[in-house]
């Protein structure tokens, strides 16, 4: 019918120069035949011409012209776009009947297959599939670029092909699924094929393609699918399961990101995540209560139990808190997926796609079979995790575990059973146990022992078997038959290996230098491996120390409870000596009531150390048994060794415990008048502060906080004091850093806090409202003992308390103490940063830290008439808060020249002995009043 057709898809522009002159210009017909065809001849044909004309007044749509040649051609043209002066047409030459411009004109207006012609990457014609697909009409993308409409990975390729091109290559490429952003805002998937025309003259890109945006989801959610059951056949843990749903969402295309979220009482943590993060999880801050946070697809998805989708992270207000963040990863929607253990939603899986409108319908279908899914094997995962725990154990246990059928053919040995029986798991497997035969049993005891499992009945006995190598070895024997359905279907036998080895010699050696009773050293033996570690480590710097427990009234504990309770005591007491100090430090039970140590410590002033660990382990009673539990004293004598003379210092050690036993229960001597005097002072301040927190001796003095603008009293600073009713009044810098260095720390702050309350109580009677600012230690905030404290105060009175802290808490660890401090800030309490300027100083922490004052040290408010340069640095100080938000406090004003310079340079409050010293509660009081 004809010899070929070409689908040349040229674009011709015809216009008007003047009323009368009608031009065109036809640079190239493009065709694929043996002959060209006479171009001239179509240009200077005036039916052809006449029929442009007919098409621009609107009398033709499209035409077919014989064209006057030998090769008998015909061409057709058919009208695309008409207005005022010109027409736009696309020219078709076919050796062809008539009845082929149906199947042209249809391949033109075909919905579903798309045509873009681009030169330079600017499009300069699409067809109505083009139009469909995309939903943009031909004046809208017109002479726009063509790669900006593709993602973001795929535009570099397009602007590529245009670069070939005009470098004269012709290019032919086929992309798939390939991402092309419709006027809807969503990505359109075509499978496109480009290939290099002549248009006007010169190299163009024809690009045909078809959507296939249905088949590419089509495909995601089979591979979710498919991709979920494969971790699920692989998992045996939770933390494997989070992991492997992570790594598995960021391994598709589209997902950059991906993390799974725990929930509890305050908020959503992050517990395991995978892909493009960049810091991302430090900027969650996920509070369930925060309505503006609650409004993000996390929190939303939880409260209201399904799937909440961000379509367009750009332009949706939800996702306000974190869009900047989101954008800079090019995270252009997400969702996130609540996931229900337990009855609650605990879990939450939260993903972040790089294209905006991502999420959509048939996705989020798939998602909630994933959200349902997952739920579903965390239920399986516990019964998993329990089964590979108790795997886990049997395999690892020191005890040999077997698992026989009901003939008893081996089906399974753990690890103990080859290292006790020298048979391997391939030797044994498939084996009955008589291999194990030693044959000093009859027949008879075979079926004694094979009556009783078959009848369902446990086995228990001692047995002698064989080794592989034949050695014989001994087993304390359970042997244990399953039943199911009543049936015995297979028998466990779990076994210790009792044999004992033990040379002569070792037998000898430990009556020698053992006690039999405590199985620590005896006297013998401790002053023997005492004299060995002195040799061993006599070259190390440090102090070598022996310690001699004496067990106070242990004759009367006899007395009472009778020797073979007090024997378990003696053993129980041994025990926790040796579970208490270093494997490298000696225990031993040097006589009757009596335990010596031997340590070394690297400073005399650790001995302190030493003792509160020996009298914290008699603080609670001994439990002996269940029903008996026995409170023990102690006396402990100490004698820091100068040579080898090991005999003589435990005779020393001795000699100090029984003078400190004069002294009553609980008490220590050192072999060393001067030292003893050192430690003893030690424990007589921390038994000062506990008598003063018992007896109430703690008070607290106020120093007046006055506005610098009206000299009015906006607050108080409380500084700790004991009123000893015969010592009278002591100054915290007796006590102060003993306590902060102790066990007393959290007791001593505790008491501090409950003591407040009172204080604000009887302050806060006017209609003004003072605040107290209280000192608590460094200490307090790097063990998070704060967190306790705050939670003393009532809710109301927060607002009234202002905690100070210095500046080197800081020092180290400052993300833990940041994160401690917002915590504290959001209870409601105020934050002040005392001694500023004088500690660990560093601006990088400034601006993260919840604060509300700084306090300027004294040491600078007593220099500032003198020295400019102290007063540069207040100045800056002060100028530092100011553009932070802070207010300012100085401390230690004590002249008024001081408080002159303080008020020219901006300082918001002061206080010092100008204004009043700290004073006592019942002098505050009538302050206020007045």
């Amino acid at each position: 019918m004809f010899k070929k057709l070409m689908f040349c898809n040229l674009l011709k522009r015809i216009s008007f120069k003047d009323d009368e002159k009608f031009f065109i210009k036809i640079k190239h017909i493009f065709c694929n035949f043996d002959e060209k065809p006479d171009i001239d001849l179509i240009n200077n044909n005036k039916e052809i011409i006449n029929n442009y004309k007919k098409m621009l007044s609107g009398d033709l749509t499209y035409f077919i012209y014989q064209l006057p040649s030998e090769t008998n051609l015909i061409l057709y043209s058919s009208l695309l776009k008409r207005d005022e002066s010109e027409i736009e047409t696309v020219e078709f030459l076919i050796v062809a009947e008539s009845e082929l411009v149906g199947i042209v004109n249809g391949l033109i207006n075909n919905k579903y297959i798309g045509l873009i012609i681009y030169q330079d990457d600017k499009i300069k014609f699409v067809d109505k599939g083009f139009e469909y697909i995309t939903g943009y009409s031909f004046k809208e993308v017109k002479e726009k670029r063509l790669s900006t409409f593709f993602h973001d990975y795929a535009k570099e390729s397009i602007k590529y092909l245009s670069i070939l091109r005009q470098k004269g290559k012709n290019i032919e490429q086929h992309f798939s699924h390939i991402p092309f952003l419709a006027k809807s805002g969503f990505y359109k998937y075509l499978n496109l094929y480009d290939s290099t025309i002549d248009f006007l003259g010169d190299k163009a890109g024809c690009m045909i393609f078809l959507d296939v945006t249905e088949e590419k989801y089509l495909n995601d959610v089979n591979r979710i699918q498919l991709g979920l059951n494969k971790i699920f056949s692989k998992i045996k843990f939770k933390k494997d399961l989070f992991k492997g749903i992570c790594d598995f969402l960021v391994s598709l295309p589209d997902i950059r990101f991906a993390w799974i979220g725990e929930v509890k009482k305050d908020g959503v943590y992050p517990i395991f995540y995978s892909g493009y993060n960049e810091g991302y999880i430090k900027v969650l801050k996920l509070k369930l209560n925060d309505p503006e946070i609650s409004k993000g697809p996390t929190i939303s998805s939880i409260k209201r139990g399904n799937i909440s989708v961000n379509p367009n992270t750009k332009e949706n207000p939800a996702v306000l808190l974190w869009r900047d963040e989101m954008v800079k990863r090019r995270f252009f929607s997400s969702c996130a997926i609540p996931i229900k253990y337990e009855d609650e939603y605990k879990y939450v899986v939260n993903m972040y796609a790089g294209e905006p409108y991502y999420f959509n319908e048939k996705v989020v279908e798939a998602l909630k079979s994933l959200q349902e899914d997952i739920s579903d094997f965390l239920v399986k995962l516990d019964e998993l995790e329990f089964k590979e725990y108790l795997y886990k154990a049997i395999e690892n246990s020191h005890d040999w575990v077997m698992i026989t059928d009901i003939n008893g053919k081996i089906e399974y040995i753990n690890k103990a059973f080859e290292i006790i029986s020298g048979y391997s798991k391939d030797e044994i497997i498939g084996k009955t146990p008589s291999i194990f035969k030693s044959g000093l049993y009859d027949s008879e005891f075979y079926k004694r022992l094979w009556d009783t499992i078959l009848n369902g009945e446990v086995f228990n006995g001692v047995v002698i078997n064989k080794k592989k190598n034949g050695e014989f070895f001994q087993l304390d024997h359970t042997i244990v038959p399953i039943k199911i359905d009543g049936k015995v279907t297979k028998f466990v036998s779990i076994a210790k290996d009792i044999t004992k080895e033990v040379t002569l010699e070792e037998e000898i050696k430990r009556f020698k230098y053992f006690d039999t009773l405590t199985n620590l050293y005896n006297r013998k033996g401790f002053i023997l491996e005492t004299k060995k570690a002195i040799e061993k480590f006599g070259m190390l710097k440090g102090v070598k120390v022996i310690c001699l427990i004496d067990i106070h009234s242990f004759s009367y504990l006899n007395e009472v409870y009778g020797f073979k309770t007090c024997d378990e005591l003696l053993k129980k007491y041994g025990e926790t000596l040796k579970s208490t100090f270093y494997n490298t430090d000696i225990v031993a039970r040097v006589s009757s009531d009596e335990f010596a140590i031997f340590l070394m410590i690297n400073k005399e002033e650790e001995l302190t150390h030493i003792l509160d660990k020996l009298f914290e382990i008699n603080a609670n009673p001994m439990k002996i048994r269940d029903d008996l539990k026995i409170k023990i004293d102690i006396n402990v004598g100490v004698k820091i060794l100068s040579d080898l003379d090991v005999e003589d210092a435990l005779s020393k050690a001795e000699l100090s415990a029984k003078l400190a036993k004069k002294e009553g229960a609980n008490t220590f001597r050192i072999y060393n008048e001067e030292i003893n005097k050192r430690i003893s002072q030690h424990y007589n301040t921390l038994q000062l502060v506990l008598d003063a927190i018992k007896n109430r001796w703690f008070v607290f003095h106020l120093q007046p906080i006055y506005n610098v603008k009206d000299l009015d009293i906006i607050g108080f600073e409380a500084l700790i004091r004991i009123n000893h009713p015969e010592k009278g009044v002591i100054y915290p810098n007796v006590f102060i850093d003993l306590v902060e260095n102790s066990h007393l720390l959290e007791e001593f702050e505790t008491h501090l806090f409950q003591m407040i309350i009172d204080y604000l109580n009887k302050m806060n009677f006017s209609d003004k409202n003072y605040e107290i600012s209280i000192n608590v230690s460094v200490n307090s905030f790097k063990k998070g003992l704060i967190e306790k404290y705050v939670k003393i105060i009532p809710e109301h009175m927060r607002n009234n308390i202002n905690i100070e802290i210095t500046e080197r808490v800081f020092a180290e660890d400052n993300e833990k103490i940041i994160n401690i401090l917002n915590k504290v800030k959001e209870s409601g309490f105020k934050i002040e940063i005392d001694d500023f300027g004088t500690g660990y100083s560093s601006l990088s922490y400034m601006e993260r830290i919840p604060a509300d004052i700084i306090k300027i040290d004294m040491s600078f408010t007593q220099k500032l008439e003198s020295c400019f340069r102290t007063k540069a640095i207040v100045k800056t100080i002060i100028q530092l808060a100011q553009n932070l938000g802070l207010k300012t406090i100085a401390e230690g004003v004590e002249t008024k020249e001081q408080f002159e310079i303080l008020k020219s340079l901006g300082c918001d409050y002061v206080q010092g002995y100008y204004f009043s010293k700290p004073l006592p509660l019942d002098k505050i009081v009538p302050l206020i009043c007045g």
